[in-house]
C-alpha cells in the first residue's frame, strides 16, 4: 500500500481537480465551437442560446464570447461559495489523517459517491438531448470552477509555490 505525505496528498487532489476541470473546459470548448457554423433557422432547440441571441447580440460569435465569459463569472461565484468550502474540508481531512497516510484515503467514502453521481449526472446530460450550447454552458462552469478550485489545493499542497513575505 502507498503512503505519501500530507502536501503530496493534498497536491495529488488538486492536479486531479485541475486536469478535470481542463478536461470539461476543453470539451466545453468543443460543444461551443462546433455548433458556431450550423445555423438552423427553424429547428429551434438544437442550439437555442445561439439561435435566440444571435439577432440582439449581432452574430453567433459574440453569443459564443458572451457564454464564455458568463460562464467564466459563474464558475468563479461557484467555486467561491460552494467548491471552496469542499476543499477546504477535504484539505482537513486530509491533514487529520496520519502522516505518511494511504493514497486511497485522499477521498472519503461519501465524496467518492459524489464523484459518481457528478459523472451519471455528465452521462445522464450528454444522452438526454440536452442542446449543445446548454451543455457547453454547464461545461465551461464547472470545468472553470474545478481549475480554479485546484488553486486552493494546489496552494496548500505545494508550499514551494507560496511567495513568502519579507
Amino acid at each position: 500500500m502507498l503512503k505519501v505525505s500530507h502536501s503530496k496528498l493534498v497536491a495529488i487532489s488538486g492536479v486531479v481537480w485541475f486536469l478535470v476541470g481542463i478536461f470539461l473546459l476543453q470539451y466545453g470548448v468543443q460543444l461551443l465551437v462546433s455548433a458556431l457554423p450550423q445555423p438552423v433557422p427553424f429547428v429551434m432547440w438544437t442550439h437555442p442560446l445561439l439561435e435566440i441571441l444571435a439577432p440582439y447580440v449581432g452574430s453567433r460569435e459574440n453569443v459564443a464570447v458572451m457564454i464564455v465569459l458568463g460562464c467564466l463569472v459563474t464558475g468563479n461565484v461557484k467555486c467561491h461559495f460552494v467548491l471552496s468550502r469542499s476543499i477546504n474540508r477535504g484539505i482537513h481531512r486530509i491533514l487529520a489523517l496520519p502522516n505518511p497516510a494511504p493514497v486511497y484515503k485522499i477521498y472519503s467514502l461519501p465524496y467518492y459517491f459524489l464523484i459518481a453521481s457528478m459523472i451519471a449526472l455528465g452521462f445522464l446530460l450528454r444522452n438526454t438531448g440536452a442542446p449543445a450550447d446548454f451543455r457547453a454552458a454547464c461545461y465551461l462552469s464547472i470545468g472553470f470552477g474545478m481549475v480554479r478550485g485546484s488553486m486552493i489545493y494546489l496552494w496548500y499542497g505545494m508550499p514551494f509555490i507560496r511567495v513568502k513575505a519579507r
